[in-house]
């Protein structure tokens, strides 16, 4: 079902990040977090998209999440 399709919800939610329609991007990635918590680049692409919103909390807490998932993502680091 293309609804659980990571592969195209991640070109989708890009998409929308891409064309500054933050709100639905989040949305999209919120739902691949939901289908695979594990996905370290969505919920760095999350974290990317909250901080557009300006949303510091959840940014932080996103990418410490990622981090604590895979220690060699380093872009997480980067952006903390």
């Amino acid at each position: 079902m293309i609804l659980n399709n990571v592969e195209i919800l991640t070109l989708l939610g890009n998409t929308y990040y891409c064309l500054e329609d933050f709100n639905r991007s989040a949305n999209v990635y919120k739902k691949i977090v939901q289908i695979r918590p594990w996905n370290t680049q969505c919920l760095f692409n999350l974290a990317n998209v909250y901080s557009e919103l300006k949303r510091y909390d959840t940014i932080i807490k996103l990418y410490q999440k990622v981090i604590t998932i895979n220690p060699d993502f380093l872009d997480s680091y980067n952006n903390l």
